[in-house]
């Protein structure tokens, strides 16, 4: 179907960390999947996951092992609503679940949870306006890393596309 579209990539990593003190290594999976349905011309809902290893900010150590990374789940849904000719409206949310890997913070977790919703006018191809609020809450485990926060933010500006 041409309003219809659908993607997926599944693998495999080798992840090797050659200056930890126990200079591990491991394989771990990885997976992406998104599927985007145009129910109108400019109108689309959009929705994903993936799985995958990623970078943390978070360092903890015990012995010899050190919070390397973490393993993430991600979900998120969108939809994106013309409204008017030149304006459109765009509403996403996203779930994300880490789990560290090494140190004290080892096979602990993290939830992200991501709002937005985002107006945008385009002025012409080249040049839109935006306006757009944002909610975060992180709701992280307290007993070794205490981090859990509520964020909101509002965003006002302009894209130049060239």
């Amino acid at each position: 179907r041409p309003d219809l579209f659908a993607s997926a990539r599944v693998g495999a990593r080798f992840n090797e960390l050659y200056n930890s003190p126990d200079e591990e290594s491991s394989i771990s999976p990885y997976a992406t999947a998104n599927l985007r349905y145009n129910y109108a011309r400019d109108c689309n809902l959009e929705a994903g996951v993936y799985h995958d290893r990623n970078a943390t900010d978070a360092f903890s150590s015990v012995g010899s092992s050190i919070t390397s990374d973490t393993e993430s789940t991600v979900v998120y849904a969108s939809v994106t609503h013309k409204i008017l000719p030149e304006l459109f409206g765009t509403l996403m949310g996203q779930f994300q679940n880490s789990t560290w890997i090494g140190g004290a913070l080892d096979d602990t977790n993290e939830q992200l949870y991501l709002f937005s919703a985002n107006l945008e006018y385009r002025i012409n191809r080249h040049i839109s306006a935006n306006l757009s609020y944002h909610f975060d809450h992180l709701d992280s485990d307290g007993t070794v890393l205490a981090r859990s926060y509520d964020r909101n933010r509002v965003f006002l500006g302009a894209t130049f596309t060239y």
